[in-house]
């Protein structure tokens, strides 16, 4: 999705893509990062059956493959908190525009779209 855009000045279109987008990018971040954090969970499994084996060379190759996943892991959670952020942000500005009227008629049903949609899976 990219960076926060607002919804002012779209075409009904335009701001339905935009939601659409923005749901997407949010829901496949997260499985990413729900993976992420498995195959992390693994690895650091494997480091514990390797120490009480006394394989020193597994364990050690282990532990270097769970930092690099934790690196990753922890960047990918930034990734998802600050889309989850612009998601919340456009979620309030569809909130805004459903209080002005037939100005923009279809904010309301985006707004609760896209609400629905991120509520579960939370980080």
């Amino acid at each position: 999705m990219g960076r926060y855009q607002g919804v002012s000045g779209m075409s009904e279109a335009d701001a339905r893509d935009y939601v659409l987008r923005c749901v997407t990018d949010v829901k496949l971040q997260r499985r990413r990062l729900q993976d992420l954090s498995d195959e992390l969970a693994r690895w650091r499994k494997r480091v514990n059956l390797a120490a009480e084996a006394d394989r020193d060379d597994l364990k050690r190759a282990a532990e270097e493959r769970a930092i690099e996943l934790e690196v990753e892991e922890r960047r990918r959670r930034r990734e998802v908190e600050q889309l989850e952020t612009d998601a919340a942000r456009l979620l309030g500005d569809l909130r805004v525009h459903t209080q002005g009227g037939a100005r923009v008629q279809y904010a309301a049903a985006l707004a609760d779209q896209l609400e629905a949609a991120l509520e579960g899976d939370r980080i």
